[in-house]
């Protein structure tokens, strides 16, 4: 997200003093951070959305009272059935314009051990609700994440502490924070966890000075490294700075200072700004299937397979429950692009190779039409291989599932496993022998890495 720098006034004479632009206070706040409020054994967490399936009350996570808790009284626990449903959420409110960082912190313990992962969410649709994880849902955007490793003996206690950054993150929807235990394969334990704190962190204050140079203006403002700089003008300080007049555009900076001189404006007056943004993300892989072959593979691992396969080209007049239309016309892939999906199905369709080896953080986004039975065999996975020997890395999602009325987005963080490698992100789907549907389809991958 663009922060504004301090505001100045330019007359044709002389350079004013700096106006700076109000800071109001922080609107993100965890609420029940410490879940006293409800509890109970296996009652629904309190102030937050949890994976709550029904009577199977040990594959999601909950609020308990139990010896093991790390702090006194109630805490919420995470199931150690890896799977889905293990997921603890709750919107936290709206970012300000100041607001550049989040700290958070959680007090863990139990008998467990296995990834743990904290993230932020935002939509301007989506608002939450028990057994529908905030993470990949429609209309939602990962914001920024981290994982910890955890190993934690019963009774053993121990904080957990990350920073999570808000550069990304608009000043307009609501933003969640989510928790997730586990990982397919991952042996029987039980993460609890109390004491949820958020702090948010302020972008410096960084001065912007004008001087007036005979027929020019000199710019100078303190710039941090690796950020990019807009210099804006306006005669009008009721507008939004978003439409201010771009003076010039996309400046790197030369940390700690930067310096530009303008010719000055014929306007009797006007105010500047200094907009401080982050680089956009790197792309690493970006396809949209409407050009030419781009190096996907597909293929099958079962009997019966025969009957359905990963294939490009425009649903549309195909199945009867699926898109209409790729996403973006007029191509896309599909299980049977043209039909139902078949019985006894287990298929793959696979990127091409994509070194991260220089890589430590990304995400995959793509928009997806989801008509696949949901509750029993028939579901979509996406695997992180290994691109020398296809070995399995790490599951990104393991049970894509239900219908979708429309094409949706669909954005998460890659694993820790990812990295330091050359990586192929599979999409595998499998049917069992009853009931068919149209399918999966998938459509305008992209695959970003932070920018250095």
């Amino acid at each position: 997200m663009r922060h504004f720098k301090n505001v100045k006034m330019v007359t044709m004479l002389a350079a004013l003093a700096a106006i700076a632009a109000p800071v109001a206070p922080a609107a993100l706040e965890v609420t029940d951070g410490d879940f006293e409020t409800g509890g109970g054994f296996n009652a629904n967490v309190t102030d937050w959305f949890d994976g709550t399936i029904g009577s199977a009350q040990w594959d999601d996570t909950f609020q308990d009272t139990n010896p093991y808790a790390p702090q006194a009284g109630t805490t919420v626990v995470w199931s150690g059935n890896a799977n889905a449903k293990n997921f603890l959420y709750q919107p936290i409110g709206t970012r300000e314009a100041s607001d550049a960082t989040i700290d958070v912190s959680i007090v863990v313990g139990g008998g467990a051990t296995g990834p743990f992962t904290v993230g932020i969410y935002q939509s301007a649709t989506f608002s939450g609700a028990d057994g529908t994880d905030v993470a990949g849902a429609s209309g939602v955007t990962l914001i920024d994440s981290a994982t910890w490793d955890i190993d934690y003996a019963a009774e053993v206690v121990g904080p957990e502490m990350t920073t999570l950054s808000l550069a990304t993150a608009n000043l307009s929807d609501p933003i969640f924070l989510r928790f997730h235990f586990g990982e397919d394969g991952m042996a029987d334990g039980w993460l609890r966890g109390d004491n949820i704190t958020m702090t948010v962190q302020s972008a410096p204050d960084l001065a912007l000075i004008i001087a007036q140079n005979g027929a020019n203006l000199d710019f100078t403002w303190d710039s941090q490294a690796g950020m990019l700089y807009n210099l804006k003008s306006s005669n009008d300080l009721t507008l939004d700075f978003a439409s201010w007049t771009l003076v010039e555009g996309d400046i790197p900076a030369t940390a700690p200072l930067n310096a530009k001189s303008i010719p000055r404006s014929a306007d009797p007056f006007l105010f500047y700004i200094v907009e401080e943004y982050p680089p956009p993300p790197l792309t690493i892989l970006s396809e949209n299937f409407d050009g030419i072959d781009p190096g996907w593979t597909s293929g099958a691992d079962a009997v019966g397979s025969p009957a359905t396969a990963w294939e490009l080209g425009n649903p549309a007049g195909g199945a009867a429950t699926g898109p209409v239309a790729a996403n973006s016309p007029d191509n896309c892939y599909g299980t049977n692009i043209g039909s139902d999906y078949g019985l006894g199905t287990d298929i793959w369709l696979r990127t091409p190779s994509m070194d991260l080896t220089a890589h430590t953080a990304g995400t995959l986004e793509f928009k997806q039409f989801r008509d696949i039975e949901a509750g029993f065999l028939d579901f979509g996975s996406i695997r992180i291989l290994a691109a020398d020997d296809l070995a399995e890395l790490a599951v990104l999602e393991d049970e894509v599932e239900g219908t979708s009325a429309n094409w949706e987005d669909y954005s998460k963080a890659l694993p820790a496993a990812a990295f330091n490698e050359a990586i192929i992100i599979e999409f595998r789907f499998a049917s069992d022998g009853e009931v068919n549907q149209a399918g999966w389809y998938i459509d305008d991958v992209l695959v970003t890495v932070p920018a250095p």
